[in-house]
């Protein structure tokens, strides 16, 4: 049964009849403020409430259905232990309770979009949703050669062991004791360089007394004692403080930039 909405001409038209026998037309509107909307009574909410009563009822017949099956089959098993020569006949009992069970579990509807929470899964519909999705072998085939470092790639790490166990490829450790730098015009990537400091540079004037003009690595010190007297002038001395021309020098024993250690690897196939 499907229940309809009444359709009205006149919506909220009622005729109200007095005590004198006379009537007036007035159409009521309802103003009673409600706090809480409540389930309206129309034909949705009932076609809904017997939906969900046809399910109830349909679920019930079909697990009397099925315990009525599972005792004609134990009934047929019965028979076929009894007397072997109604082995035939306990046969088609057990197909006849079979096809009942079927029959009864075909009658509880199952959902086929797969989406309905709660609700049983359409088996063909879940086969095929099964069917449409990829297997662990074919998984595994698409990405055997997917590498996030192709070949080319430079892969640092802490570890001494070869980027080859996680990604394959082949790897070649490069740059030990070399610091890695951006490529450019003057340097194509792949190129090296050796360590190397800028020139030191300076100049100094001798005069009498004292030293003149001293710049860049030189600097001018006081004049030595007479013992080191020449030509009626004393002589100056030289000071060399390669510091003076670039604060690199004196930082390191060695030519040192500042540096992190790790593994560098490069993925040449």
């Amino acid at each position: 049964m499907v229940f309809e909405d009444r359709v009205a001409k006149y919506p909220g038209r009622w005729t109200m009849v007095k005590l004198d026998g006379t009537s007036e037309i007035v159409t009521l509107v309802r103003n009673d403020e409600p706090t809480k909307e409540g389930t309206p009574i129309n034909a949705a909410t009932l076609n809904e409430l017997s939906t969900v009563a046809g399910a109830i009822n349909a679920k019930e017949e079909a697990v009397s259905a099925a315990s009525t099956a599972q005792t004609a089959a134990a009934s047929a098993a019965q028979s076929a232990q009894a007397a072997s020569e109604n082995a035939g006949k306990a046969e088609s009992s057990a197909a006849s309770a079979k096809a009942d069970a079927d029959r009864a579990a075909a009658i509880v509807s199952a959902d086929k979009t797969l989406t309905i929470e709660g609700a049983p899964a359409d088996a063909k519909a879940t086969g095929n949703a099964l069917n449409a999705r990829y297997t662990k072998e074919e998984t595994d085939e698409l990405l055997k050669n997917v590498n996030p470092f192709p070949v080319g790639s430079i892969y640092q790490t802490v570890s001494f062991a070869s980027p080859a166990a996680l990604f394959g490829g082949t790897w070649e450790q490069i740059a030990s004791e070399r610091v890695l730098m951006g490529a450019s015009s003057t340097h194509a990537a792949g190129t090296t360089v050796n360590a190397g400091l800028p020139n030191l540079t300076g100049n100094s004037g001798i005069g009498n007394w004292t030293m003149t003009a001293a710049s860049g690595v030189f600097a001018a010190k006081g004049p030595s004692s007479k013992t080191a007297y020449v030509d009626n002038a004393y002589a100056g001395a030289l000071d060399f403080d390669a510091s003076r021309s670039n604060a690199i020098y004196g930082a390191s024993s060695t030519v040192q930039p500042a540096a992190y250690y790790v593994y560098i690897w490069h993925r040449v196939a």
